[in-house]
């Protein structure tokens, strides 16, 4: 599966560079993100990459935007010892023009995708 073009960004600098080779608009995530609202914000400018990078601090994931109909996502668990579960696909429905970000209207499991 392809994925989008991505720069990860320790820095300020690297949020404004990343947003810079991405060329357009993006978004800036945490790199670790944890729990359900984890936050996604749109990029239009490296100072709004760099804004993000605040907000956020730590590392970042400046993504290239995609202007998406549906999100497919697949949690793959192991444990130390090397056995692994693999959960239902998710699939997520984002408002792909809001201000703020691709804002969450709906997400189902398991994905009603074929």
């Amino acid at each position: 599966v392809p994925l989008l073009p991505w720069k990860a960004a320790g820095s300020p600098d690297e949020a404004r560079a990343a947003f810079r080779l991405l060329g357009g608009a993006c978004v800036v995530k945490p790199a670790r993100r944890r729990g359900p609202g984890a936050a996604v914000v749109r990029a239009c400018t490296a100072a709004e990459a760099e804004a993000a990078w605040h907000a956020f601090g730590g590392v970042v994931v400046v993504e290239q935007e995609a202007l998406l109909d549906a999100e497919l996502s697949v949690i793959v668990a192991r444990t130390p010892s090397g056995a692994s579960a693999v959960y239902p696909a998710a699939e997520s429905r984002r408002e792909p023009e809001a201000d703020a970000g691709p804002r969450l209207l709906w997400s189902v499991i398991p994905s009603c995708v074929p």
